[in-house]
């Protein structure tokens, strides 16, 4: 969705930012500072917005299960972090919905070992249309 896209580029431009000034990048600080900043442009969107209450929590659980060290991730270290991010985002789906899916975890437990073949085929098919 949109919230999520602005959320990914203020976000991405506090890191590179950090980067920029010779500071260490922070995810969690990214993630909060990006927060506070749309928040504070568009107080709605922490109520009305489910794209971004989503997208936030998402990134939140990603945070509380990586750290930049652990780049490249194992399959195992992928799945957690696919765990930790729908986990996450249980309460907006009980709150909004009153259920919640366990779907979306078994579909990234099955699809994570050709994620990155999928991913590549995608890209290739842009690059290289068929006519």
């Amino acid at each position: 969705s949109a919230s999520s896209m602005v959320r990914a580029g203020v976000m991405a431009s506090l890191i590179t930012w950090a980067g920029v000034v010779g500071r260490r990048p922070r995810f969690l600080r990214s993630l909060l500072v990006s927060a506070a900043l749309i928040l504070c442009l568009e107080p709605r969107r922490i109520v009305v917005d489910l794209g971004w209450q989503f997208s936030a929590c998402a990134c939140l659980g990603l945070c509380m299960a990586t750290t930049t060290e652990q780049r490249p991730l194992s399959i195992f270290q992928a799945l957690r972090v696919s765990f930790w991010a729908s986990l996450w985002t249980i309460p907006i789906q009980l709150w909004r919905f009153q259920t919640w899916s366990w779907v979306g975890v078994v579909a990234t437990v099955a699809l994570m070992p050709v994620l990155e073949v999928i991913q590549a085929g995608t890209l290739a098919l842009l690059v290289f249309p068929h006519p």
